[in-house]
């Protein structure tokens, strides 16, 4: 009776373990079949290669991505390309040669500014239109510039002009009444670094401050207007000579007949009409 007992309960053992055995196969056979399917994924989810594709040389390249607007710098090799700021855009068209090249340079670099003689006082330059017999159309001659027998001060005017042509050894300037044809004033000699005149010059055949020039005038020097309502011509001449062919104590009508007689590089004038001084 004692060995059927135990051979029943050793049956019933091994019965159990084999039960237990099959139960854990089949549980480790559930959790370990998921993980191989998924990590299968690289296969579907490596989109290395179809955004390789897509990014890659043919969307962003060379054709996407072009040198001048986005470049490499702008979205590298895969973002700005050539149709949106390439050369069309950004390139030589836009940003090149045309806008900022020669063109601009061309326009403000180098420029000469044009020979023309300033007077203070008096705004007109080369005005031709001013004239005997068209007086109305001149401006007014400063009465601090015109001689004391209009009530004026009789002091030479400040002037300044640019550098003259090249080759521009010396400077002439004046004044002459166009309606009576008097010759009012000469200064010549005048050197060629010499660009402006200041205001009430000296008398006297030779000035020697601020610079050294030649000098002729109805009074030794200076001599503005003297008649109210002539018209009057202050004129510049850029010499090719240092020192004009005339005498030394030659008259005021002498230099300017031999200024006009020059073959001057340039000149410029200024005219005006004394008036509204007379008693």
């Amino acid at each position: 009776m004692f060995r059927p007992k135990n051979t029943i309960a050793l049956a019933l053992s091994l019965i159990g373990l084999a039960s237990l055995g099959l139960s854990g196969l089949s549980a480790c056979s559930s959790t370990t079949t998921p993980p191989i399917g998924t990590g299968g994924t690289p296969a579907s989810g490596g989109t290395v290669g179809s955004g390789g594709a897509s990014g890659g040389t043919a969307s962003g390249g060379t054709s996407s991505g072009g040198t001048s607007s986005g470049g490499t710098a702008s979205g590298g090799t895969s973002s700005g390309g050539a149709a949106t700021g390439g050369a069309a855009s950004g390139g030589a068209a836009s940003g090149g040669a045309g806008t900022g090249g020669a063109g601009t340079g061309g326009s403000g670099g180098g420029a000469t500014a044009a020979f023309e003689l300033t007077i203070d006082g008096i705004a007109a330059v080369d005005n031709d239109d001013c004239d005997a017999g068209a007086e109305a159309a001149c401006p007014l001659f400063p009465q601090r510039n015109v001689s004391t027998f209009i009530q004026g001060e009789n002091i030479s005017p400040a002037m300044s002009w640019p550098e003259g042509p090249v080759g521009t050894l010396s400077y002439a300037v004046i004044l002459h009444d166009l309606t009576a044809t008097n010759a009012h004033w000469a200064l010549w000699d005048i050197p060629a670094g010499t660009l402006e005149l200041p205001e009430g010059l000296p008398t006297g055949a030779t000035v020697t401050t601020p610079f050294t020039a030649k000098q002729a005038g109805i009074q030794g020097g200076y001599f503005g207007s003297g008649a109210c309502g002539n018209v009057y011509e202050f004129k510049l001449y850029a010499l090719d000579t240092a020192t004009l062919d005339v005498a030394s104590n030659a008259m005021t009508a002498d230099v300017i007949a031999a200024l006009e007689a020059a073959s001057a590089l340039d000149s410029s004038f200024v005219r005006v009409q004394s008036r509204e001084y007379c008693e």
